[in-house]
């Protein structure tokens, strides 16, 4: 079992426009053909904008994600209500000009968990991203080629993932071979990392 929860709750900088989300996700690997499904989108979402709503969501992330064989992730880039509120307003609005109700419920997640809505300056200062080490044995090698010092390093089911400051690295996405071994790692420019999983 992961619980990441005291680790990561000292690394959440809350503020007064500030949120952060919560996600148990299904995974295809997980979950096989048996099981419960969250829904054709396999997410819940959860919005967090206080410490205390962190700590009260744990017994209920854990027992969503036995009973759907989920993870709970959650973005370490802090979110701001105020322009969540302005891009909602705005793709509403878009929506109901162009007469396009299709999913119009879906339109606030989408928004939440857009690019447009993080915002690290004021609250933290620095973009997290991910560094995904798939093997447990790998996170030496890749922690010693890594270039910026890590912030924090969160063990997942199969590994790591080491969250790292932004930095101009073109190459995100994409499987990365380390030079002289046989390790492979990937960049993830987003925050989202393991925060409970049961897998």
């Amino acid at each position: 079992m992961i619980d990441n929860f005291d680790l990561i709750r000292p690394h959440l900088v809350f503020g007064p426009q500030t949120y952060y989300i919560v996600q148990i996700l299904q995974r295809k690997k997980d979950l096989g053909n048996e099981g419960l499904r969250l829904g054709t989108n396999r997410k819940w979402i959860k919005y967090i904008a206080k410490p205390e709503t962190f700590d009260l969501i744990k017994p209920e992330v854990e027992d969503l994600c036995r009973l759907y064989n989920a993870r709970a992730y959650i973005d370490l880039n802090p979110r701001n209500l105020e322009r969540w509120t302005i891009t909602l307003i705005r793709k509403l609005v878009d929506r109901m000009y162009s007469e396009d109700m299709n999913n119009i419920w879906s339109v606030p997640n989408q928004v939440a968990l857009s690019e447009e809505t993080i915002k690290t300056r004021g609250v933290t200062d620095v973009r997290k991203w991910v560094v995904d080490v798939d093997r447990k044995e790998d996170y030496q090698v890749v922690l010693d080629w890594l270039e910026p010092e890590p912030i924090l390093t969160v063990p997942t089911p199969n590994g790591y993932h080491i969250i790292i400051p932004s930095f101009g690295f073109k190459d995100t996405e994409k499987d990365i071979k380390i030079s002289g071994t046989d390790v492979t790692t990937c960049i993830k420019p987003q925050g989202l990392t393991v925060l409970w999983a049961d897998i």
